[in-house]
């Protein structure tokens, strides 16, 4: 999407969960492309989740939150 025009046709969220300290991907999906399970809501390692995109040949664009609007709250 970025520098050529095009629209994104998908977004997700990565997080770390607070008490694991593991990253995790969450998003929706209308069909089950590569991942276990019915579509829908899924989380997924991270990990896992860049390697299925990977394989599926997506490109993906990481846009970080800037740290200055990151509270400790």
């Amino acid at each position: 999407m970025l520098l050529s025009g095009s629209l994104a046709n998908h977004a997700a969220i990565i997080f770390r969960e607070p008490d694991s300290e593991l990253v995790y991907v969450l998003d929706c999906f209308h069909d089950n492309w590569g991942l276990h399970g019915p579509p829908g809501v899924k989380k997924t390692l991270l990990d896992r989740w860049l390697a299925t995109a990977d394989d599926g040949g997506f490109e993906v664009a990481h846009l970080p939150i800037d740290p200055i609007l990151v509270t400790d709250e």
